[in-house]
């Protein structure tokens, strides 16, 4: 399938973000905003998981984009966690407005994952997936349980069994608040937080979640 590349530029609280905006010759109308790990910790759009996960979207037809976060680039430039959200709520406006894309996704990896349970919140988004999401990282901002229990989306939770950053007990606590009747839980076995081991377990798990919806759509 032939899929258009492009870069972006925007503004957030004066700082300049860049992302790349990927679309499917034939994309169904239904994109995903891509957040990856901890910009203080080496995190960047070009992460390797985050990378994984874009190709197996773009497969299924589902346009996408994935940006630095604010830290990323620059660490002086960070803003916490309600930054990273505040980013993320930008990045998916541009994704609307340079696309014909209305219906928009989550899809976050480890820090990634805790901003992208807030946003998927506050943007009534499409579907939500995380991959190793830290409760804790995710309850730094807000009511984070209030804001799961009003999810209705499609959720997908993935999480290593021997991931050592962040316990696989946080799927539990995460999936404890959720009250979406379509929640699925995905324990990856003997994979720790960065997936050097099941990472074709982690990628055939979202191509099961996301053709699921794609097939949906189309009846």
């Amino acid at each position: 399938m032939t899929t258009s590349s492009r870069q972006v530029s925007f503004a957030v609280d004066g700082s300049t973000l860049t992302g790349i905006i990927r679309e499917p010759e034939s994309h169904r109308g239904l994109g995903a905003l891509l957040l990856h790990p901890h910009p203080l910790y080496g995190g960047t759009m070009d992460d390797v998981v985050t990378l994984s996960i874009e190709r197996c979207l773009l497969r299924l037809g589902v346009a996408t984009m994935r940006f630095n976060f604010r830290g990323a680039v620059s660490a002086p430039t960070y803003r916490g966690v309600a930054g990273a959200i505040d980013d993320a709520l930008a990045a998916e406006s541009v994704l609307k407005s340079q696309t014909a894309i209305e219906r928009v996704g989550i899809v976050g990896y480890s820090f990634g994952g805790s901003v992208a349970l807030h946003v998927a919140a506050l943007k009534s988004s499409e579907f939500l997936c995380t991959v190793s999401a830290s409760y804790d990282i995710a309850a730094e901002v807000g009511d984070v349980a209030e804001r799961l229990a009003s999810l209705h989306c499609p959720v997908l939770l993935i999480h290593g069994s021997a991931d050592s950053v962040v316990p696989v007990e946080d799927l539990d606590r995460i999936r404890s608040f959720i009250q979406s009747g379509s929640v699925a839980t995905v324990v990856v076995e003997g994979a720790g937080h960065f997936y050097h081991r099941g990472l074709h377990n982690l990628e055939a798990a979202v191509t099961d979640f996301v053709s699921r919806l794609v097939m949906n759509d189309n009846h």
